[in-house]
C-alpha cells in the first residue's frame, strides 16, 4: 500500500501540470508498480500457507483496485501511440501476480490488461490503412498503396498474442471460480472487471481483426 501511495502521488503530480503521459519517465512502471504487485504476490502466498481466504480476498482487490485506477487515471487520459506505450508498460508492471492462476479475480484483471493492449495495437493498424482506397489499392500500379496495408498487416500479427492471451486467462477464470478457488469471500465482480463485458469487448476485436485479415489477404 506504501508503494502505491508513492505511485498515485507521482500520478498527481503529473496531472496538475497537465502532462499525465510524464509518469513513464519516472518509476511508475520501473518500480513503484512492480514492487506493487510482487508485494501483493508475496502477502498472497503467505495468505495460502495461512489458509485465509478473506485475508487474500482483500489482497486481490487492492491489486485489482490499483490496475483499475492507472487504466482510468492515466490511460483513458492518453491517445494514440502514447495510450499504446503506457498499456504495454502497465502489463508489464503487474506481470509478478501473472502465474497466479488459482485467483480468479487475478485472471480477469490480466486479461483486461492484455485486451488493452490487444486493443491500442488494433487502433495503430487502424491509423495506418484508408478503406476508401482499397480499391485503388487492388487495381493501381502505385506500390505506395500497398505500403500503409502491408504495415498495417504485420501489425495485425501482433493484436492476435494478446487476444490469445486474454482468452485463455478468461477461461481459466472461469474454471477457477467455477471449482471455488480462492478467494472464496467477496465475488469476482466486486473484485474484477466483468468476465461478460471483458469477452464482450474481446469478440469485438477478434471481429474486427478477422475482418482487416481478410482484406490484407485479398490485397
Amino acid at each position: 500500500r506504501i508503494t502505491w501511495e508513492r505511485a498515485a502521488l507521482d500520478i498527481r503530480r503529473a496531472a496538475e501540470r497537465g502532462d499525465i503521459g510524464s509518469v513513464a519517465g519516472g518509476m511508475l512502471y520501473t518500480y513503484w508498480l512492480p514492487e506493487a504487485a510482487a508485494c501483493t504476490k508475496r502477502a498472497l502466498q503467505h495468505a495460502a500457507s495461512r489458509m485465509d481466504a478473506e485475508w487474500a480476498c482483500g489482497v486481490c482487490v487492492f491489486l485489482c483496485d490499483v490496475s483499475r485506477m492507472i487504466e482510468a487515471q492515466v490511460l483513458q487520459n492518453l491517445q494514440g501511440q502514447q495510450r499504446y506505450e503506457h498499456a504495454v508498460k502497465l502489463r508489464s508492471a503487474m506481470a509478478a501476480t501473472a502465474d497466479l492462476i488459482e485467483y480468479p479475480s487475478l485472471c480477469l484483471m490480466h486479461a483486461s490488461l492484455e485486451l488493452e493492449v490487444a486493443k491500442q495495437t488494433f487502433a495503430r493498424v487502424q491509423a495506418l490503412i484508408d478503406h476508401s482506397n482499397i480499391d485503388r489499392a487492388v487495381t493501381s500500379s502505385d506500390p505506395s498503396l500497398m505500403g500503409p496495408w502491408l504495415k498495417g498487416s504485420q501489425l495485425l500479427h501482433r493484436v492476435v498474442e494478446p487476444l490469445g492471451k486474454a482468452r485463455r486467462l478468461l477461461a481459466v477464470a472461469r474454471e477457477a471460480a467455477a471449482q471455488g478457488s480462492r478467494p472464496t469471500k467477496g465475488t469476482v465482480r466486486d473484485i474484477a472487471p466483468e468476465p461478460a463485458a471483458i469477452l464482450q469487448e474481446l469478440q469485438h476485436v477478434e471481429d474486427q481483426t478477422a475482418f482487416l485479415q481478410n482484406r490484407s489477404q485479398v490485397l
